[in-house]
């Protein structure tokens, strides 16, 4: 009795020296990596703010189809509605990825119908404003001659160009400076329109990756800590089954069982090295039968090679005679080959061309009468070159 109690407290020391290494592993299964998160969110949350307050502007530059309108220096640019960096980026989230292609398809809907517009308004005139291009040309050369800081610059200009324009009046020149003067503007409008959709795509790409790789970063941190959770309800289920275990162990104490209290007790403390021996165990075998599979493998491919059969394809060889064959017909004739097996005790050709009836029948079927009346009558009343046997005749009348 004795012995079993000492073993019992020697028991109870192990358990209780295994539980608190338990204990030790829970919590830095479980404690330490929740701190370990708070302080590296904090860390890459300050590093965020950071970057976002050093950001330098993005090096992206935008793709840029050039068309020109009836030969003219004026551009209309084609940005291309989504950039490639955005489209074959990795976005855990489609919703998102959804938003920012929505995004971008609206500021180019947006732009586009101004630069329409635009172009639209320079069609309606051609690049001369209705003159000849050598008039239109003198006409701009003297108005860049006339600067704003000359005095009384428009009567001058207005002047020379009566002088060198007499038959326009006045009133026509004007308004050739007017539609010149709304040409350019609307040149000018043009490039103004397209440098700011070149802007706002590149701020909406630089937003958009910034986002995109939060939506990363949030991801990572979430599949982080769905892992971690995991691993903690696993944790508390094998304390949860050990505690049970506890439970079980203290009924059989305070009921005096006290050999199904040691088993129970050696089971809890060695199944788990017990387990893991045979797990090794059955490791290696599977290790073993898997090399000998490999070799097994390679042994009958090596076999198969051996007793392949490897032959060229040769058509003439096999539609050819055969050497057997070929000396069994070596000494027979060629007109005993074409002989035929049996006779056959019929009419010939000559025979049968000679009947009367076959020629009336064949000059009735060359007229196209074989099928009359006429024809009828007269092969009934031919008569065969031989007559017929009288075995062949019927007596009998009906």
């Amino acid at each position: 009795m004795s012995t079993v109690i000492i073993c019992i407290f020697v028991c109870f020391g192990v358990l209780e020296l295994f539980l608190k290494r338990e204990r030790e592993a829970f919590r830095i299964a479980t404690v330490e990596p929740v701190h370990q998160l708070r302080h590296d969110l904090c860390f890459r949350l300050g590093e965020v703010q950071h970057q976002k307050l050093t950001a330098h502007p993005s090096s992206w530059k935008q793709v840029i189809q050039q068309k020109y309108l009836t030969s003219t220096s004026d551009n209309l640019v084609n940005i291309e509605n989504i950039p490639e960096e955005v489209l074959n980026s990795d976005c855990p989230y489609p919703e998102l990825m959804d938003s920012l292609i929505q995004a971008f398809h609206s500021l180019s809907d947006r732009y586009q119908s101004r630069l329409q517009c635009l172009q639209e308004q320079l069609q309606r005139t051609d690049r001369f404003c209705g003159w000849y291009p050598d008039d239109h040309l003198r006409f701009q050369f003297t108005l860049f001659e006339y600067t704003h800081d000359i005095p009384n610059h428009r009567a001058l200009f207005m002047d020379m160009l009566q002088r060198l324009f007499p038959e326009k009046t006045r009133q026509e020149l004007m308004e050739h400076e007017r539609v010149w003067d709304w040409e350019r503007f609307t040149q000018v409008q043009l490039s103004v329109v397209t440098q700011q959709w070149q802007r706002d795509q590149e701020e909406l790409l630089a937003r958009a990756l910034v986002t995109l790789q939060e939506a990363r970063h949030t991801h990572r941190e979430e599949l982080e800590l769905h892992r971690d959770r995991q691993n903690q309800q696993d944790i508390c289920l094998r304390l949860r089954e050990k505690v049970s275990d506890m439970t079980i162990l203290r009924v059989l104490w305070k009921s005096n069982y006290w050999e199904l209290f040691v088993v129970t007790l050696c089971k809890l403390l060695f199944f788990p090295q017990v387990r893991q021996f045979y797990l090794k165990q059955q490791k290696r075998r599977d290790v073993l039968e898997q090399r000998d599979q490999e070799r097994l493998a390679y042994l009958r491919s090596v076999m198969e090679e051996q007793v392949g059969v490897v032959a060229v394809a040769d058509p003439e060889r096999m539609m050819a005679d055969t050497e057997a064959w070929r000396s069994r017909h070596l000494n027979v004739k060629e007109s005993e080959l074409q002989r035929p097996l049996y006779s056959i005790n019929t009419y010939t050709d000559t025979q049968i061309v000679s009947d009367p009836r076959v020629r009336v029948e064949q000059a009735l079927r060359e007229a196209g009468l074989h099928h009359s009346q006429y024809a009828k009558e007269v092969l009934s009343v031919i008569k065969p070159p031989k007559p017929p046997r009288r075995d062949t005749k019927s007596i009998l009348k009906f």
